[in-house]
């Protein structure tokens, strides 16, 4: 629905003036853009894995990698629309609290991807073999 919502507005040349380069771009096309595409990376990585290389990735590694990378692409995405609505309309104080709040996020979601290729290391040395 936002990313609905959110074309209606990009063909309008006067609107993209005012928020080119601030949150509401980065919320609306970047992050809701590269969450899925990532997602959908590490699903075909997740459904492919045992086919090339005959072992299963660990389950309990796979789930805290979904659900902390989930959990953190939600956040981003709340964050950065709600800078880009308020727009430094509140206090500063409240504005640095959600800046720094994106900034963890990131450093979150990232050392999500990190449990992603320790799952695959893991998973190529010492992972269960595929039976079939």
């Amino acid at each position: 629905m936002a990313g609905m919502i959110g074309r209606l507005w990009w063909p309008r040349a006067t609107f993209d003036v005012f928020y080119h380069d601030t949150y509401f771009v980065v919320a609306i096309c970047h992050v809701f853009l590269f969450a899925g595409l990532c997602f959908g990376g590490f699903a075909i990585v997740s459904r492919l894995f045992p086919m090339v290389t005959g072992r299963l990735l660990g389950r309990k590694l796979a789930l805290i990698h979904f659900f902390s990378t989930l959990a953190s692409t939600v956040v981003l995405l709340t964050a950065t629309t709600l800078i880009s609505i308020l727009n430094h309309s509140w206090n500063d104080d409240w504005w640095m609290s959600a800046t720094l709040a994106v900034v963890l996020t990131i450093l979150i979601g990232t050392a999500a991807q990190l449990l992603f290729v320790a799952n695959i290391v893991k998973s190529v040395r010492k992972g269960e073999r595929v039976r079939g």
